[in-house]
């Protein structure tokens, strides 16, 4: 097979010889092994041998990384556009990690307009439903808070929200830097109303994650409190659990002192007994 490639055999050559092997069972796999190398030696003339093996079995989008690479590299977020569409056309589901990793970096264009993009992202068949997610962990990782907020807001897709817990934790290093506290929590309360199970305390999670993760924010207790107040403005609340093992990391580290104190008093005023922690 690598040899019909080297001697430059047409592609419809190679997929019949290649499906005669297989017909002869010679090499059962000689479609896959065939296809393999063409998306190696060059993923735009994959194509045919991609048709060639979606007869045979579902494609899986792995199969299509290299052309969206490939694609982008030649035409820009057009070309990479395009090989979704081939891909639905070939009733290939993208999944999440083809969306994180192959398409939503190299669209920074589109999603200077992330609304327009879930449009663009739908017409070549990547459905709301699969991005929304996808492209708000985009944004946050870029400090787009607002942003992400109006695109929450348009659209009713329910999310699994303890998914963003760890993108939500890292941007709250800015959200300290820059003093955008009202403007976070606004978005922890729409992310709220989205989520899928309205019994999973993420707010908790979200705030040990910081906790935990930030020496920072662990010895400044004044800018902690900032975070509980402004999320109970929004009505968001938090399980005793998470307060009590808040309270508890934060009582191990430092001697207890008015800022604790006043801490305290703010998460007991949003803890909830209806909402509880997931065990990690």
């Amino acid at each position: 097979l690598q040899e019909l490639f080297r001697t430059k055999y047409s592609a419809t050559e190679i997929i019949e010889i290649a499906k005669m092997l297989q017909d002869s069972n010679k090499n059962t796999r000689a479609l896959h092994i065939a296809t393999e190398i063409a998306l190696r030696r060059n993923a735009e003339s994959a194509l045919p041998f991609l048709e060639s093996l979606a007869q045979l079995e579902p494609l899986r989008p792995h199969y299509f990384w290299p052309s969206l690479l490939q694609s982008h590299e030649q035409s820009g977020e057009a070309g990479l556009l395009g090989v979704l569409k081939q891909m639905n056309s070939l009733n290939v589901t993208c999944d999440r990690e083809t969306i994180a990793l192959y398409v939503l970096p190299n669209l920074p264009i589109t999603l200077q307009q992330p609304e327009k993009a879930i449009k663009a992202l739908d017409d070549v068949g990547a459905k709301p439903s699969l991005v929304l997610i996808e492209i708000v962990m985009y944004l946050l990782m870029r400090q787009r808070f607002e942003a992400a907020h109006d695109l929450l807001e348009l659209y009713p897709t329910k999310l699994t929200v303890e998914q963003l817990v760890p993108t939500l934790a890292n941007a709250t290093v800015n959200v300290r830097a820059t003093k955008r506290y009202q403007q976070f929590a606004k978005l922890l309360a729409v992310l709220s109303k989205k989520n899928e199970n309205r019994k999973v305390d993420w707010i908790g999670q979200l705030l040990l994650t910081m906790v935990q993760g930030q020496l920072r924010l662990r010895s400044d207790l004044k800018a902690l409190k900032r975070f509980v107040d402004e999320i109970a403005k929004f009505g968001l609340a938090i399980s005793p659990a998470a307060a009590n093992t808040i309270i508890t990391t934060l009582e191990e580290q430092m001697n207890t002192d008015e800022n604790l104190a006043k801490l305290k008093e703010a998460l007991q005023k949003i803890i909830d007994q209806n909402v509880m922690l997931l065990q990690s």
